[in-house]
């Protein structure tokens, strides 16, 4: 089956959700905080007593909790022929703690490469007074270009210059065994036999939380850990990074935001980073 590029603008809507302290705490665990057992417990540590810290890129938990994704509308491709290539999170409201919400999906880009093709979704996560979140993810699906489409827009580049600073992380080896406890269950994950038959050498780390542990570093020694200091934040994968994987990141400050890359020793795997400030 074709891509359906008459499906631009379909949405989706998903079941009320419900998130908790622990969801948020466990999140904030997953990307690497409080590694040292000590630092950034507001993140880690939050119960009702407190006042409660949390990531701005918590956003795409409560956007896979909605369940409210339209990309089989859009085509009858298998998942295997997806691969997750950009993402970006916009808070609009301080993200609670705790809550309920409901998310709705829509189909905001369809282009054509010419050999595949990338969809755009657009997830705004809401209660019915408030809108917390909008995310936006970017998938290629293999094989299916030259329908027709629009060529895809033009992506943001990180300065050609060099870097204010660099980070450096390594990450662990159970960090992908942590991170599906949020709920993404993909055996790409943690089954070393599905990883080589799609073709890596073993279980890589998810997208997302790569994304996750790169912007929460950067929170913490750019903006003292402030959840508050992001309006906006967007990232491309690149390539897969592996549990035990040491990162390098490298930052510009763009007044007063930030645009960064990420290596994994010469390998280029996030590009295009970039976190705006509230205006």
């Amino acid at each position: 089956m074709a891509i359906c590029s008459d499906r631009l603008g379909t949405s989706v809507t998903g079941e009320p959700f419900e998130w908790s302290h622990d969801d948020v705490s466990l999140y904030a665990l997953s990307v690497g905080a409080s590694g040292d057992g000590i630092s950034e417990l507001e993140f880690t540590t939050v119960d009702a007593a407190d006042s409660p810290q949390v990531l701005p890129t918590f956003a795409v938990i409560l956007t896979m909790k909605s369940q409210s994704s339209p990309l089989k509308l859009v085509g009858d491709f298998p998942l295997s022929s997806i691969i997750h290539v950009g993402q970006r999170v916009e808070v609009v409201s301080p993200l609670p703690a705790a809550g309920a919400a409901q998310g709705t999906t829509e189909v905001t880009g369809i282009y054509d490469t010419g050999k595949h093709a990338i969809i755009e979704t657009t997830t705004t996560v809401s209660s019915a007074n408030t809108v917390y979140a909008r995310t936006v993810s970017t998938v290629l699906v293999l094989n299916e270009g030259g329908f027709g489409g629009p060529p895809p827009p033009e992506q943001l580049a990180v300065p050609n210059s060099p870097a204010d600073g660099h980070l450096e992380f390594t990450t662990q080896a159970n960090h992908a065994l942590l991170y599906r406890l949020n709920g993404d269950r993909n055996r790409l994950h943690f089954d070393p036999e599905v990883a080589t038959t799609v073709g890596f050498d073993r279980p890589i780390m998810h997208g997302l939380g790569t994304f996750g542990l790169v912007a929460r570093q950067l929170i913490r020694e750019l903006f003292n850990s402030d959840p508050t200091c992001c309006k906006s934040l967007q990232v491309r994968f690149v390539k897969p990074v592996y549990p035990g994987d040491s990162l390098t990141t490298s930052w510009w400050r763009k007044d007063r935001n930030i645009a960064f890359q990420t290596h994994v020793g010469n390998q280029l795997v996030l590009d295009g980073g970039y976190i705006a400030a509230p205006p």
